[in-house]
């Protein structure tokens, strides 16, 4: 199985870009650590959303010589139950070099988790596991 299958509603991702991004050279413009997302016996579990701009990038430059971007969007992603959150580096543009997903299992457990890895370039890196991930939207830029 593609892991970003794991993800609720990749399809979104899949209708803009065509394909499944790896976010190369995208940015995260917003993350937010929430704790207080509730169970239904009232207990709390933390959640993790994450808004990256990705694009296509085609060949195509523009008159001041930088690459066109296609489908320039911002998609966000909301991780239900996580654990072993570790950030690191936020500044003002946070490039990423990639946006890394995959299925790990852990010790005892017999569902998997996602591991999600923020692979810097230039600002915001890190990692979490997840129980449950969803695309909240696909938004366009520019």
């Amino acid at each position: 199985m593609d892991t970003y299958k794991f993800i609720e509603n990749h399809e979104l991702v899949l209708n803009v870009f065509g394909r499944w991004p790896g976010f190369h050279d995208g940015e995260v413009h917003k993350i937010i650590l929430d704790r207080t997302s509730q169970l239904p016996d009232g207990g709390c579990y933390p959640s993790v959303e994450l808004y990256v701009r990705g694009w296509n990038m085609v060949a195509d430059i523009s008159d001041d010589s930088l690459y066109r971007l296609k489908n320039d969007s911002l998609v966000h992603f909301l991780f239900e139950h996580v654990s072993e959150l570790e950030l690191d580096g936020l500044n003002h543009q946070n490039v990423i070099s990639g946006l890394d997903f995959s299925l790990v299992h852990d010790a005892g457990e017999a569902v998997p988790v996602l591991a999600v890895e923020i692979n810097h370039c230039y600002g915001l890196s890190g990692g979490f596991k997840a129980l449950r991930a969803s695309v909240i939207s696909v938004v366009p830029l520019g």
